[in-house]
């Protein structure tokens, strides 16, 4: 793992759940989520390293995650991928990851 995915996948531990965060105002602790979907990968490979989002145990392979209720109802509940994906990628770049109670 290069110097910028670690650092990525660091901030991202570090943001937290994303629905969690701003669907419910909670911090809970995150494990690296690769999108789903033709658009992330090649057949039979996982997402590219930067396509990550972090999601707790419950939004990730629990009762609540994208890994049990499969990508089309899971995004029906939370909203796609990308839009989680299009903030984590804000809040790192914008320089907020500093502050784990920045919301946006």
């Amino acid at each position: 793992m290069n110097t910028r995915i670690r650092r990525r996948f660091n901030l991202l531990s570090r943001h937290g759940c994303a629905p969690c965060r701003y669907l419910l105002g909670v911090h809970s602790p995150a494990v690296i989520h690769h999108l789903v979907g033709l658009e992330y990968r090649a057949t039979g490979k996982k997402a590219d390293d930067m396509d990550t989002i972090p999601l707790c145990p419950n939004h990730h392979d629990g009762a609540h995650g994208i890994h049990h209720l499969g990508k089309k109802a899971w995004e029906k509940l939370y909203g796609p991928q990308s839009m989680w994906l299009e903030r984590v990628n804000r809040w790192i770049e914008e320089g907020r990851a500093g502050d784990a109670n920045t919301t946006y």
